[in-house]
């Protein structure tokens, strides 16, 4: 979900060049509060009992391979 607020802010302010970080900042706080303000929400698709369900056997071939990395030496 927060790869979409990013697409909308990058869509609405970052993909032009923006001289300082003080009025960077400006624009952004002014996107951000007039999405809060009119209230734009994401329609999200699945629970989480589901997004587990599909998801699951790729979080096992994930954590299988982070903990062949992730191994403390015994002292």
């Amino acid at each position: 979900m927060i790869e979409i607020e990013f697409s909308a802010i990058a869509r609405q302010c970052l993909k032009r060049r923006i001289p300082t970080q003080k009025l960077l900042e400006s624009e952004l706080l002014a996107i951000i509060a007039e999405r809060t303000e009119k209230r734009i929400t994401i329609n999200w698709q699945f629970s989480i009992e589901v997004c587990r369900q599909k998801l699951n056997s790729r979080y096992s071939v994930v954590n299988e391979a982070k903990s062949k990395f992730m191994k403390v030496p015994a002292i």
